[in-house]
């Protein structure tokens, strides 16, 4: 199903991008929280070491592009028209979310300015990458052989 207007497609894949991160982000806080606990930490402790973690900026990161990636995909699949341009908004978007949340620091997560810098550039380029995913599997055939036309992408 795809859709004419460019807000439900934008709307549902930022919402995807950013439920994926947050979902990731969760999960990795969670078991370097469990790993801190193991060693005899107390709870605060262990979420404060875990957020001020290299393992856990370098994994947000990670989680941020894919998320992202996602999202471009999920904005691509569902816009009748201008793929790319949906999801580059999708991704932009997701860096203004991402502005926000920065705003207000968590306490004991000291980020490098190369962190801040790659949460609020990355989405926007992975978003279009993974709209470009979905134009590449759109069109059949082996991938070393597609030429995607404004046909393909465009709708």
């Amino acid at each position: 199903m795809t859709y004419t207007n460019r807000t439900i497609p934008v709307f549902l894949g930022t919402a995807a991008g950013l439920a994926l991160v947050n979902i990731l982000g969760t999960i990795v806080v969670n078991v370097l929280v469990w790993i801190s606990m193991n060693q005899g930490t107390d709870l605060g402790r262990a979420i404060t070491a875990a957020v001020g973690s290299p393992w856990y900026q370098k994994a947000s990161i990670a989680s941020q592009i894919f998320a992202s990636a996602i999202g471009g995909y999920m904005t691509a699949s569902l816009a009748a028209n201008q793929r790319y341009l949906n999801a580059a908004i999708a991704g932009a978007l997701q860096s203004a979310w991402f502005a926000i949340l920065h705003t207000f620091p968590i306490q004991g997560a000291e980020f490098d300015i190369i962190s801040i810098i790659i949460w609020f550039v990355l989405p926007l380029p992975a978003s279009v990458l993974g709209a470009y995913i979905y134009a590449l599997l759109l069109v059949p055939g082996p991938v070393s052989q597609h030429k995607i036309s404004t046909e393909n992408i465009n709708g």
